[in-house]
């Protein structure tokens, strides 16, 4: 996962030329929603764009552990069930 260049934007890509089989170029998903994040960092210094993009991965990063944590808490309490989870470590991500 990359904020900037493999982010939720691509794999909902990948979704839609999975269903339809449609690139961008034939009206599947929008092509600058793929490059909105490259074109954001193009303005920038190769080191101030590498800095944004290590410390926006970091925050994305604990965001998804985060809230995969909670997650679980709450489906444990809605459903009531003590259910065995697979737990990514850091590592995995």
């Amino acid at each position: 996962y990359c904020s900037f260049n493999h982010n939720c934007h691509h794999f909902s890509d990948e979704l839609v030329q999975f269903l339809t089989a449609k690139k961008p170029v034939q009206g599947g998903f929008p092509q600058w929603c793929l490059d909105h994040g490259q074109c954001a960092l193009s303005n920038l210094t190769q080191a101030d764009a590498k800095t944004i993009t290590n410390a926006s991965n970091k925050i994305a990063k604990v965001m998804l552990v985060s809230f995969g944590k909670f997650n679980r808490e709450r489906v444990k309490i809605l459903s009531g069930e003590n259910r065995e989870w697979i737990v990514l470590e850091d590592e995995d991500l």
